[in-house]
Parts: structure tokens; sequence; C-alpha cells
């Protein structure tokens, strides 16, 4: 946070609007762009902003900052900003970022699960619009999410986990090997393009330079939200590119669809795991399975 607050908190000028607010609300917007603001999704975003933009270090912490923060910022900072969303969609949808580098995953192409926080700093602007679109289209009969800061998507979920009566076993109930807490149940939200939108954007027009990033895309997309239901099913020692502090938890269960139960791209059994990766970020990975 000391580097964060040296390299961002460069004076700018203030506007007649926030000199107009209140001292906590201009604090407030200050330091949301001061230290929230600064990723190439924001630089893009800027009004004539030149189109060849480089990621830094700092712009990965930016936009992890910004993950943690936990509020999509989709709005403009400033008079100067455009809207996020269509740069956030550019990146999320460019399938050029998505390599077995990458892990075909939001990760750093250097092969060890680094992760791209700038991507994920995306999804979470794309995942924060369609919910907000989903509020509105049902008249708030589904409640807004993430609207307070660092309190995370679903704030005072996590229960701790009743401590069975000690055994003379000499490997521990499974419930105990679990530092993740998965056993239980989800809503998972997906957001996609129409994929007939998805192949053009891809791959019909020229594709630009490397390096620079796909034109900025402004539309709809579908979202399904989906109860997931999972049960930690195995734990083993972590491999050599995991995290080593914690161990790989396997877990299984079903998901389906809130509202249409016989959607075939809803409705499903899953399985997948639960892991640390080296530089301790919590990685789940999981895999959908249909009439098998």
């Amino acid at each position: 946070m000391t580097f964060l607050q040296h390299h961002f908190a460069a004076p700018r000028k203030v506007s007649a609007q926030e000199k107009s607010d209140t001292p906590d609300k201009l604090a407030t917007s200050l330091n949301v762009a001061s230290f929230m603001c600064q990723s190439t999704l924001f630089r893009r975003a800027v009004r004539d902003s030149p189109s060849h933009i480089t990621t830094s270090t700092e712009d990965q912490l930016s936009a992890k900052l910004h993950c943690l923060y936990g509020v999509a910022i989709d709005d403009p900072c400033d008079r100067r900003h455009l809207a996020t969303y269509p740069f956030a969609v550019s990146k999320v949808y460019d399938l050029r970022n998505y390599s077995v580098q990458t892990v075909w995953g939001p990760f750093l192409d250097d092969g060890c699960f680094g992760v791209d926080w700038e991507r994920v700093e995306a999804v979470m602007v794309i995942l924060a619009h369609n919910l907000r679109l989903v509020t509105e289209r049902t008249h708030s009969l589904f409640m807004p999410l993430w609207t307070i800061p660092f309190t995370g998507a679903s704030p005072n979920s996590y229960k701790a986990l009743v401590t069975p009566r000690l055994t003379k076993e000499l490997t521990p109930p499974l419930e105990l090997q679990d530092p993740y807490n998965i056993t239980g149940t989800y809503m998972r939200v997906i957001c996609f393009l129409d994929y007939t939108e998805f192949y053009d954007y891809n791959f019909v027009a020229a594709p630009p330079p490397p390096g620079q990033p796909r034109p900025p895309l402004n539309t709809d997309e579908a979202t399904r939200l989906i109860v997931m239901r999972v049960k930690a099913t195995k734990a083993e020692a972590p491999g050599e590119l995991d995290g080593q502090e914690l161990p790989v938890m396997h877990f299984a269960g079903t998901s389906h669809s809130m509202h249409a139960h016989q959607d075939p791209n809803a409705n499903s059994r899953i399985r997948g795991t639960v892991r640390l990766t080296k530089e301790g970020e919590v990685r789940w990975t999981s895999f959908s399975i249909y009439f098998g």
C-alpha cells in the first residue's frame, strides 16, 4: 500500500462538481480515482487515448486493488473517461489473450499461474454490468450485489466449521482437511456473447498488430444465474506448480439454472479442484459434465 500511495497519489485538478461535494465524498472519490483507476482499462477509456498501451507492474497492482475493493467501477472516474464496460469486453473476449502459457484462463503468459489482475478486473466489470441489468430488468426483484467496498461478493456467507470430536483415527475427517470450506451452495453468474458475434469479433476483421488491443465492443450479453451445490471429496498434497502452504482439495456436485430448469447449458454435474498458486492466490478449476 505504501508503494501504491507513493506512485498514484499525484495531485490533479479538482472539478467544480467535486468542490461542491462533501469532504468525505471528495476524499473517497479522489482515493478511488488515484488508486483503483490506474490500470490500462481506464487509460484506454480516456478520450483520445493512444491505441498502443502496455501493461506494467503498477497497472497490475491497481487492478488487484480494484478487485479487492469489490465495487466495479464501470462509470467514468471523471469527465475525461468513457464507460469502462466496452473496453473490458474487448479484453475478456479477445482470444489472443488465451493460450497454453496462460493456461486458458486469467493468468499471465509465464506458465506459472501468475494472476493477470487486469483481466480479472475486466471480468469483474463485465459481471457487475450484467448483474445491474438483471436488477433493472427484474424491477429490483434481484437485489443489487457488490455495492459496498471491501465486503466481498456475499458478505457473512462464510460459516466456520464445527469441529467434530477427535477420534483415534490417524487420518482426520475430510472436513478438517479442507481449509477452503468448499462444501456448500453457491450462486454462479455466467455471461457470454452471442456465438456469431464472438466469432466475427475474433476472426472476420483483420487482427490488430501484436500488443495492440481489439477495439471496444459495446454489446448485449446473455446472463445465466446458476445454483451450484458442491461437496469436498478428496484432499491431496500440492503439486510442483502449486503453493505449498495448503492441500489441493477435490470437489463434486451439481449445477442447475435458477430460472430455466431445462436449460441444457446450465444443468449438469460438476467436479473440480481448489488449490493455491505459488503467489498464494486461491485458484478454482471446475468441469461441467453433460449427459455423462
